[in-house]
């Protein structure tokens, strides 16, 4: 009995370590990782032919300043506030785009996962490259 006790101990061991690294590592790339497949270039998105509901997740001042055509605002901090307007706008039908500034801004990633998780949308996708890929492609 004691040796069985010993085997489970040492198979439980070696089962921990590779998954703890596995976490390590995830954790390491970010909450995003797992939806990274969600993120759309520009050029993809003019192709489609369905409706497309951009959602803004910077700040209000740079909302303020300039945004894509018809966009809703969505940030994380003003989540209750703003979620009943975006959700008077979105469609069954729609794709569901939401960006941020950059490559770098983390704040659309966590937006369209909260929509996903949270709301129970399907359809969300990151800009790949943002606010900045959208002006880019306006020159």
């Amino acid at each position: 009995m004691k040796r069985l006790f010993r085997q489970l101990a040492i198979l439980l061991a070696v089962a921990v370590i590779p998954a703890s690294v596995s976490a390590w590592v995830r954790w390491k790339q970010g909450k995003w990782d797992a939806f990274r497949d969600h993120t759309i270039p520009l050029s993809e998105i003019s192709q489609w032919k369905k409706h497309v509901l951009w959602v803004d997740a910077r700040s209000s001042g740079d909302f303020l300043s300039s945004h894509i055509p018809g966009a809703a605002r969505l940030t994380e901090d003003d989540w209750n506030d703003l979620l009943p307007e975006l959700l008077k706008a979105w469609e069954p039908d729609c794709v569901v785009m939401v960006y941020c500034s950059s490559k770098k801004c983390h704040a659309s990633e966590e937006v369209a996962k909260r929509l996903c998780e949270e709301v129970g949308l399907k359809s969300v996708y990151v800009l790949r490259g943002g606010w900045e890929a959208w002006k880019g492609a306006q020159r």
